[in-house]
């Protein structure tokens, strides 16, 4: 390789020259150079015709090219011909090789105090042809040539010639090289362990490349990464047999089902909304490290209350554990704690966790699977108030007065759920004397307190007090404006691609011990933020303009009218400006009992602890004002993510189930089609009704399904006749 030389001299000695192709005119046997569809090409030209030059290329193709197309490598005939066209290709690649980086970057250096456009000649003038692979100007200027035409950092085409880009265009310009190094590794690591997977080795781990496929399965053509990986999914998608008519996202979607990483019915909402769902390196690092603090945190700041018998009450399938309930005798009444678990205690402000679950907003639940704010290591283990294991909480202590929940105060604790029960647990200790009367002795720590156990052994007797409890909290709060709907949901669970529906009514006895317990807790957060002075997040909810009961029993009872009730609600808002919470009945109401689930609640839970330890406040109302506005694009992914996975679990259920005949009760006629609540599913459709006249709120319909692709989101339903029986 030459040397550069850069000094006044060589501005001296380039100043007078000029492009060869100025000086030197084209004709018969003039070897050349053109481009064809942006690759270079050797060719030799023939003739002249109007204005044009047939030429014969290396690959003995015919072309004819305008002058302006052409550069001229050769330009006497001397004894070039087609023959050698070949060698002379070969020699200007051999050459073109030469010109690495690290030239491109040596000339740029020399001359990028130039502004001005510089024809090629000037770069030659540049080159010391003694240490050059070739003595052949004519080759070296036409792997230069080449060289600029393909540097893309150091160099532009301009219309003299060539430019030089600026420090800034470089500097972007090696990145954009980097970055384009980095995705050609990861496509071919991507390719390779797709091929194992492919061949039957399931074993293979995919690298988290694997989420440009992903991209492409649910965008197709519109993603990113589409021009990257066209040719691999081009490839294996021949490979394994998939058709080549099929679209960019079938071919993603088909490969990634085949080496076993999608499932055939795998949704894609949230690869479409670009919602992160796997945690980084650096988050799950993090969340190892809290786990090792958690082991040595002996949380002495903190008042003990491990004594007392706290438990949880949620499904069988619950892995992470927000909330427990403890309730004690206390001055011949009793004392009800509602414990949240402070998430506060290890995650810190503008960490890689802090900032991946404000990113996310919530955990979303799925039928088919759950996408955690917090790595699982967390939300179903260090966080988790799980049985038997020691967790700093937030504690809202209510002592009880004629027979309702009473303020009393908010502590920092430290907590030890003695028992997890479930729903059904707490149902049957209600209504059956007989079973589980030693169910809260049972797995009770050996070294349990003298209360704790006196306590257990009560325990079917306590929670038929809280259920007392909770009763009268609810009437109360109906006495105060709120309103109650009887509704019933049935929500698709997926278990070894088996679709049930299972509950999720609040009407169970168990279930509103819990609903009431978590509305006083929130309740209390927000008046004691409201009457402190505390900057925190309030949940409103202005009354309706007309008294909803009068109104909605102008409508048939059943679904139809809890409908319409539903309909006369007006919107709720969060605000740092407390006010009251009409639907609930309720002067002040926020929601901190979640703080696994969902950021705010870790935010507003903490400035509670800040509070209560110090005195001060932690964050202001500009601060919560900001977070909120944050939040709302993880809140909008994730109800978008939950409401299109749940319908297509119900749509695959119906396939499953072959339902085709259905009924229901029609709840909605001012949209374009009816709307009708269907029976045993719970569950809204729209159909095409036989007569609008005959659309009235409450009536029975007799609904058929005509086409139904859960893939798709498609789902037609008519109204037919209803069958008559002999």
């Amino acid at each position: 390789m030459g040397t550069i030389t850069s000094s006044n001299s060589v501005k001296d000695q380039i100043s007078n020259t000029q492009s060869s192709n100025q000086n030197n005119e084209i004709q018969v046997g003039t070897v050349i150079e053109y481009e064809l569809h942006g690759k270079p090409i050797i060719a030799i030209c023939q003739s002249e015709h109007n204005g044009k030059w047939s030429v014969i290329n290396e690959f003995d193709e015919s072309y004819s090219l305008k002058p302006d197309r052409i550069f001229v490598i050769y330009p006497a005939p001397n004894s070039h011909n087609k023959s050698n066209l070949k060698s002379i290709s070969k020699e200007i690649k051999d050459n073109f090789s030469s010109f690495n980086m690290k030239k491109m970057e040596e000339i740029w250096i020399s001359l990028n105090e130039r502004t001005t456009d510089i024809p090629l000649d000037d770069f030659c003038a540049l080159l010391d042809n003694s240490n050059h692979t070739t003595q052949n100007k004519e080759i070296k200027r036409a792997a230069l040539r080449r060289a600029l035409n393909a540097d893309s950092v150091y160099f532009r085409r301009s219309a003299e010639g060539f430019k030089a880009r600026t420090s800034e265009e470089v500097n972007n310009g090696k990145e954009n090289e980097r970055t384009k190094a980095q995705e050609e590794s990861a496509k071919l690591i991507l390719k390779l362990t797709l091929e194992k997977r492919l061949s039957g080795d399931k074993k293979s781990q995919l690298p988290p490349e694997i989420s440009f496929l992903e991209e492409i399965a649910a965008l197709g053509k519109k993603s990113s990464k589409w021009k990257l990986l066209e040719e691999t999914i081009d490839y294996l998608s021949k490979k394994t047999g998939i058709p080549p008519k099929s679209s960019a996202e079938e071919k993603a979607f088909n490969i990634l089902v085949k080496a076993n990483h999608f499932s055939e019915h795998q949704n894609l909402s949230h690869v479409r909304l670009g919602r992160p769902v796997l945690f980084s390196g650096k988050e799950r690092q993090e969340a190892e490290e809290i786990y090792r603090e958690s082991k040595n945190n002996s949380l002495s700041e903190r008042i003990d209350i491990t004594s007392i018998y706290t438990f949880t009450i949620d499904s069988e399938s619950t892995l992470d554990f927000d909330d427990a309930i403890s309730i004690t005798e206390k001055n011949g009444s009793y004392e009800v704690g509602v414990h949240i678990t402070d998430v506060g205690e290890y995650i810190k402000e503008d960490s890689d966790l802090y900032n991946a679950a404000l990113r996310r907003g919530t955990s979303v639940y799925c039928p088919d699977e759950v996408i955690p704010m917090l790595p699982n290591s967390l939300s179903e283990g260090v966080f988790s108030l799980k049985e038997g294991g020691k967790r700093p909480a937030i504690s809202f202590f209510f002592s009880v007065k004629d027979g309702l929940l009473k303020s009393d105060r908010i502590e920092s604790t430290v907590i030890k759920v003695s028992k997890r029960f479930s729903y059904e647990d707490i149902d049957e200790m209600l209504f059956d004397d007989k079973a589980q009367s030693n169910l809260a002795l049972v797995g009770l720590s050996k070294n349990a307190s003298e209360e704790q156990i006196f306590t257990a052994n009560k325990i079917p007797e306590l929670i038929k007090e809280i259920w007392d409890i909770c009763s009268n909290q609810e009437l109360a709060r109906l006495e105060n404006g709120a309103v109650l709907f009887s509704r019933r949901d049935l929500l698709p669970v997926v278990n070894n691609k088996k679709i049930t529906l299972e509950s999720n009514s609040d009407d169970s006895p168990s279930r509103k011990i819990v609903s009431e317990l978590m509305i006083a807790a929130n309740s209390y957060a927000a008046e004691f933020s409201a009457k402190n002075n505390i900057p925190f997040v309030f949940r409103t909810q202005e009354a309706p303009e007309q008294n909803i009961e009068e109104f909605s029993n102008k409508v048939a009872e059943g679904p139809a009218r809890e409908y319409a009730k539903r309909g006369l609600l007006k919107k709720s808002n969060i605000s740092t400006t407390p006010g009251i919470h009409s639907g609930l009945g309720l002067n002040f109401y926020s929601q901190v009992t979640s703080p696994i689930r969902r950021f705010l609640d870790y935010i507003l839970l903490t400035q509670i602890r800040f509070f209560i330890e110090k005195s001060e406040v932690k964050y202001s109302e500009d601060f919560l004002s900001s977070i909120t506005g944050k939040l709302q694009l993880g809140l909008d992914e994730a109800n978008i993510i939950q409401r299109e996975r749940n319908r297509f679990w119900l749509l695959k259920y119906l396939e499953q189930e072959k339902l085709h005949k259905l009924s229901g009760i029609l709840v909605r006629n001012d949209g374009s089609r009816p709307l009708a609540e269907i029976d045993n599913l719970y569950c809204l459709f729209p159909f095409n009704p036989i007569s609008r006249a005959n659309c009235q709120l409450g009536n029975r319909v007799n609904l058929k399904i005509t086409k139904l692709d859960p893939l798709r989101d498609k789902i037609y339903i008519d109204e037919i006749e209803e069958e008559k029986t002999e």
